[in-house]
């Protein structure tokens, strides 16, 4: 089907197709992106997704001064199109892929107000052409849009962090800039921790509503089920967001480390070998955050095991691949810590073989493409029995 719809859209471009841009424009290219990506075809789905991300920079959603003159169905779709693209470069900064094309940077970022950018917080029944119409303050609480806001605001606590890769200015530098890298990280993590003690009621981890669903699907509420996958959303990245900064601050606390064994700087440290010095061979930064890890953990697996499985489905790949990043620290637990570690290693393990039906190998930070220039003997990749 995907395969089709391709082909499909092909057909309609001659060679005027990019004279003219437009939300459908980049909104059929979007959703072909991210089919392919569902699908396994790591290839065509980054070709889409770059061509995605001019379309929307021409259209200059980032830009709030852009939307003078758009009507306001235009404008909504236009914010939520932008928080679209801003969720894959947050996946981006994360995961370190082979291309690093990116939809924003940090010159663009400066002149941004987030905030401004959020669609207003209504179902689309209330917004027409000509304005919004007044909605209840509970029924926009609970409106589909008003998730989607939720899930927006905290991909935008995670952009602050600091980049996956420590650039010093100078080795003199690198000690005062580490710790207070650390320290950002640290107050990042506590303030996202700590953001969703205000949910309204339809999107709190125990809402009992949509818990019920799953056993008269006959009879299911499309907005329902459509809001428990959002609710999804927003708790498992909640918590890989989590897991992500810890990540930072063990690497920080690493190269702390690092540099307490090498006073000169970087040349030094290319110095020390595994072998340089038995401190270095016990260096374990993870271990100081491993309670906190073992709590998102158990967090995670709560609430994977509370959401149906038709709220979890509709996430696809984007959900397998939070878990997976949840997970796979455990691969590396501190001594002691063991058999917990296993627990929570087997009941992931148990719900990715349900949540990833994919049967092609995905991995977001290997090459899945050739050069056959430089190796004229491979024409194709190998298929997947």
């Amino acid at each position: 089907m995907a395969n089709h719809c391709y082909k499909l859209n092909q057909s309609f471009r001659d060679t005027t197709y990019f004279d003219t841009v437009n939300h459908q424009k980049w909104a059929s290219t979007y959703l072909l992106a991210l089919a392919f990506h569902q699908i396994g075809n790591s290839n065509l789905w980054r070709m889409l997704e770059v061509e995605a991300m001019q379309v929307i920079r021409l259209l200059e959603v980032h830009h709030i001064v852009s939307y003078a003159g758009l009507d306001v169905i235009e404008a909504q779709l236009r914010k939520k199109a932008f928080w679209l693209m801003f969720y894959d470069y947050i996946h981006q900064l994360h995961n370190l892929r082979n291309e690093r094309i990116m939809y924003l940077d940090h010159v663009i970022l400066r002149d941004i107000k987030l905030e401004d950018l959020m669609p207003a917080p209504l179902d689309d029944e209330y917004i027409t052409s000509n304005g919004i119409a007044t909605c209840p303050e509970d029924v926009a609480a609970n409106s589909l849009t008003a998730g989607f806001n939720i899930h927006s605001r905290i991909f935008a606590a995670a952009l602050e962090a600091p980049g996956v890769l420590f650039n010093f200015p100078c080795s003199c530098a690198r000690p005062q800039e580490s710790q207070s890298q650390d320290t950002n990280v640290k107050e990042q993590l506590h303030h996202l921790k700590h953001m969703l003690d205000t949910l309204p009621p339809a999107y709190r981890p125990w809402n009992k509503k949509a818990t019920l669903i799953e056993s008269t699907p006959e009879h299911k509420d499309v907005g329902d089920v459509q809001r428990e996958a959002i609710r999804v959303n927003i708790h498992v990245t909640h918590l890989w967001l989590q897991s992500i900064m810890l990540d930072r601050i063990d690497a920080i606390a690493e190269e702390q480390q690092l540099l307490a064994f090498s006073p000169h700087g970087s040349g030094d440290r290319l110095a020390l070998g595994s072998g340089s010095s038995p401190s270095l061979q016990s260096i374990a930064p993870h271990s100081t955050s491993w309670d906190k890890r073992e709590d998102i953990c158990r967090q995670l697996l709560y609430s994977l095991h509370s959401f149906s499985h038709s709220a979890l489905e509709p996430n696809g790949l984007s959900l397998v691949y939070k878990v997976r990043d949840v997970a796979v620290p455990l691969l590396a637990c501190p001594d002691g810590r063991e058999r917990r570690a296993k627990e929570y290693l087997s009941e992931f393990a148990s719900l990715l073989s349900v949540l990833d039906v994919n049967q092609k190998a995905n991995s977001l930070i290997l090459q899945s493409w050739i050069d056959t220039s430089r190796d004229k003997s491979i024409t194709s990749l190998p298929t997947q029995d």
